[in-house]
């Protein structure tokens, strides 16, 4: 008697990071792939070498690419040796950049592709604290923003900062 096995593609899942702005990001995309179970007892497997980015002159799953480049955004590297995706934003930059398809295969040369992407948070804003000093019943003037610093690609401006009252927490003051 013949057994056969009915062997489908491997299931390549998509991934996501998120970290701060100007901090890389790394995902191992084999983490979550895999083979069905019927095709894992027939010895079948993901092939890690496999593993390839797919650039816009790639038609997926025939991805090639160990490298890709998202212009303003950052670029997708490739280490073929840990099988790990790093994305390294551009300076300041912060958002959703376009994702980057990869492509897989297992053992058997069945293909298959999914996305990554990562998502890369602003900086929040740091306030420091401002103080004064002089005679009692003399006023003092202070302007707040001077010694704080914005969120990458922002600016600070003393018309939108809010002093908050005894009753009030921040950000939520209205003072």
């Amino acid at each position: 008697t013949a057994t056969i096995t009915i062997s489908g593609p491997p299931k390549a899942v998509i991934d996501s990071t998120s970290a701060l702005t100007n901090l890389p990001q790394v995902v191992s995309p084999l983490a979550n792939d895999s083979v069905s179970s019927s095709v894992a007892a027939s010895g079948v497997s993901i092939d890690p070498a496999s593993l390839r980015l797919c650039g816009s002159s790639d038609v997926a799953p025939a991805c090639s690419q160990t490298s890709v480049t998202i212009a303003g955004k950052g670029t997708y590297v490739l280490d073929v040796a840990t099988s790990r995706i790093t994305f390294t934003p551009v300076a300041d930059y912060f958002g959703s950049p376009a994702p980057v398809t990869y492509a897989i295969s297992d053992t058997a040369s069945l293909s298959s592709t999914a996305v990554y992407q990562p998502v890369v948070e602003p900086r929040p804003a740091v306030a420091t604290a401002d103080r004064t000093t002089g005679d009692q019943a003399v006023v003092q003037t202070v302007t707040p923003v001077t010694n704080d610093v914005a969120t990458p690609n922002t600016t600070m401006t003393a018309n939108t900062t809010r002093l908050c009252a005894a009753n009030e927490t921040a950000p939520a003051c209205t003072a």
